[in-house]
């Protein structure tokens, strides 16, 4: 996430970034310094260093004063980029294409791939991930892979309001079973030769989960009450967002499933932009407004914020929500798209530590510019503190080598 050729960089035994040829990674951004900041891996872990840089180096919102330990998956930012440490590169390696509807140019063609070997499988499939990670849309890329005559037909089991009600849905009706009700077909009927997407399984009840069982077993269907059965033609595509050892998930269903993990967007941070992207040109497209506006003024503070924030139990649907906010905003008001961007992620990133330090530079403003100065001076000759001192007084700044060598320290441009 920065102004490079490239969207991604093995890290090898080391990297360093920067504004210069001299760095392994080169970024065209005039608030990175030559040689800006270097991460390496330690020991199952990552090494992400400042390299004295005028503008600092963040390391998960917070800035670098020194050689600073980071986890996989850790945020950080060099001048206007925003950098995501990932620890599995097959991951990243994955070429298969995603539909339009599925954003993500880092992590979710490896997710693309995973359900093309899942609907090769010849079992009925288990989608397993937190709430709003987008297992619908995984729902509907499995029902193209698999290219079944029939249709995909979709419940969510959290509207069943019992057992019976539960059964008779999916299962459908014999004659003569109930008095004044008529025969009628069930959802697996109804997705004969096609698919069926059951959203929510920890909401089915138990007995209900171990009758779907016996499909699962034999493709063998009888509506309730009816005397005879026949074999049916489809796959079951089901979805929790429930721990696979709950006790709202019948086990023996379970085992007999093959599982695909849609994992959350803690796990892909370096996709959000991508996502939040999408979902703000759906908006606007549904809206009938042109969005392009509103996404020029999203910036680096935005996606960096975002990919911070903890999102868990929401997911795209969070980033769906904020773009949603930003349309609706633009299409009942005429403020400038900056005035509405800044307003949106304020109420929904109220906390955030991005935020807070983008409050705190404004505010000082003259102390970063003299910081920047002095930095730059610094560099510039050769990190000798006599010479600094006499570049600094000459251009008006008065300064002396012992307040030189306390603020370079902390500021991390000197050891």
């Amino acid at each position: 996430m920065g102004s490079t050729s490239e969207a991604w960089r093995p890290l090898g035994g080391g990297l360093t970034v920067g504004r210069s040829s001299r760095a392994e990674w080169t970024f065209d951004d005039d608030r990175m310094s030559s040689l800006h900041a270097s991460i390496r891996p330690s020991a199952g872990a990552f090494i992400v260093e400042d390299l004295g840089s005028t503008n600092g180096t963040f390391l998960d919102g917070e800035r670098l004063a020194g050689p600073t330990l980071a986890a996989a998956g850790s945020v950080v930012r060099a001048g206007r980029a925003v950098l995501v440490i990932e620890p599995d590169l097959e991951i990243l390696s994955a070429d298969d294409e995603p539909p339009v509807e599925m954003a993500g140019r880092f992590h979710t063609p490896a997710l693309v791939h995973a359900l093309g070997v899942a609907s090769r499988t010849g079992k009925h499939l288990l989608l397993a991930g937190e709430s709003g990670t987008g297992k619908e849309l995984c729902a509907q890329r499995l029902a193209a892979d698999l290219g079944r005559n029939g249709p995909l037909v979709a419940h969510n089991c959290a509207r069943f309001a019992s057992a019976d009600e539960a059964e008779t849905t999916l299962f459908g009706v014999g004659r003569g079973v109930f008095s004044g009700v008529d025969a009628r077909k069930g959802l697996l009927e109804e997705a004969d030769d096609g698919v069926l997407f059951l959203d929510e399984l920890h909401a089915l009840p138990l007995r209900v989960q171990r009758s779907l069982l016996r499909f699962v077993e034999d493709g063998m269907h009888a509506r309730i009450g009816a005397s005879g059965a026949r074999r049916l033609s489809v796959r079951l595509v089901l979805a929790t967002n429930h721990p696979l050892d709950a006790p709202e998930l019948a086990p023996d269903l379970v085992a007999r499933l093959f599982r695909i993990e849609v994992p959350a967007l803690s796990r892909r941070r370096a996709d959000i932009p991508d996502i939040l992207l999408a979902a703000l040109g759906k908006s606007a497209q549904d809206a009938g407004i042109d969005g392009r506006a509103l996404a020029l003024a999203l910036g680096p503070d935005h996606f960096e914020a975002l990919c911070l924030a903890d999102l868990s139990g929401r997911n795209v649907r969070a980033l769906e929500a904020i773009a949603a906010e930003m349309v609706a905003r633009a299409a009942r008001a005429p403020d400038p798209p900056e005035r509405i961007v800044r307003r949106v992620f304020g109420d929904h990133l109220a906390g955030s530590v991005v935020r807070e330090r983008g409050d705190a530079e404004k505010s000082g403003s003259l102390y970063e510019a003299n910081r920047a100065r002095i930095v730059e001076a610094y560099r510039s000759t050769g990190q000798n503190l006599s010479e600094t001192e006499r570049v600094l007084r000459a251009a008006g700044l008065p300064v002396n080598r012992r307040w030189l060598t306390i603020y370079l320290r902390r500021w991390g441009s000197r050891s």
